[in-house]
């Protein structure tokens, strides 16, 4: 694991504070960890959603999506459900 450091403005920090402890987070460690992950989830799953429109883009007018697009785009569907099958 590195270390990360970051700086935020005390009304921040503050917030951070109080939702960590309402969701009952161990620290305010956690709760930043938890945000990150699921921020990163958020931009796979937006990438992957990209990635379908384009290619059935491409399908309407008539240019198939190479088999790598393609591979790419399954691989990274399946991937999403692991990480929702892991978060429940």
């Amino acid at each position: 694991m590195i270390l990360l450091h970051i700086k935020v403005d005390e009304a921040l920090k503050q917030e951070i504070e109080r939702v960590s402890k309402e969701r009952h987070f161990a620290s305010m460690t956690e709760f930043v960890r938890d945000a990150i992950r699921k921020s990163l989830e958020d931009y796979r799953a937006q990438h992957a959603l990209e990635l379908i429109n384009k290619k059935n883009l491409r399908a309407k007018s008539g240019a198939r999506p190479s088999r790598s697009e393609r591979a790419k785009a399954v691989d990274e569907l399946f991937e999403l459900k692991k990480l929702a099958r892991n978060n429940r």
